[in-house]
């Protein structure tokens, strides 16, 4: 059921992607196939999508007729490099208004990381690169209750440690690479030194933000 639901989806973005690929041809758009096809996954198999953002693409070469449109000049257009460093930026924000302020409840404290975290991150996801390998050698009901136990443990751990924390989220660079947004990140605290760190980001089916996990630098 499932591989005849990823075929049909992908049968769909095949023939979403030669016609918009006629219509560039027929508006005489240097607009390069790796381009065309990051314009069709952006849309999710949407036609009406899909051809506004084309229509963006070429309004976006006209500007320089001997330019060939490629897949970063769409993401540049679609300013997603900038939304990225934004989010995390608010997200920092969120962290600092509603987990490090020392002037509500440590229940409200853990309520409020626990919604961030949930809502912000790909905690399935996590949840698998923390077990490995052994992720697939356990059935499906044991990965839930993992997830659920993983997701606890790292509120009730991290949620306390924000507690009167004061400093600044600085995002200072994103780069599109494998599929992922990759945030840079300065956390300057404010009696300490400055953190640097690389969130690893993707925009879902929903299209919003989700982070995978991070890194220190």
């Amino acid at each position: 059921m499932l591989r005849s639901l990823v075929g049909s989806e992908m049968c769909i973005r095949d023939r979403l992607l030669i016609y918009i690929k006629k219509i560039c041809d027929l508006e005489n758009g240097n607009i390069s196939d790796e381009a065309l096809k990051l314009i069709v996954k952006i849309s999710e198999g949407s036609v009406r999508d899909s051809l506004s953002l084309l229509d963006r693409a070429l309004i976006f070469q006209s500007l320089d007729k001997t330019k060939n449109i490629e897949d970063f000049d769409v993401r540049k257009m679609l300013g997603l490099a900038d939304k990225s460093k934004i989010f995390v930026e608010n997200l920092g924000k969120e962290v600092v208004e509603k987990v490090s302020n020392v002037n509500i409840s440590d229940n409200q404290r853990l309520q409020n990381f626990k919604k961030l975290y949930l809502s912000t991150f790909d905690n399935y996801y996590i949840s698998r690169f923390v077990l490995g390998r052994y992720w697939r050698t356990i059935d499906k009901n044991i990965q839930k209750q993992f997830v659920k136990s993983f997701n606890k443990y790292i509120v009730a751990t991290y949620a306390p440690k924000f507690k009167g924390w004061e400093g600044t989220f600085k995002a200072t660079d994103s780069l599109f690479e494998n599929n992922y947004y990759n945030v840079k990140m300065d956390i300057e605290n404010k009696d300490g030194p400055t953190l640097k760190m690389m969130w690893k980001m993707y925009l879902n089916k929903n299209k919003e933000w989700d982070l995978n996990f991070f890194n220190n630098n």
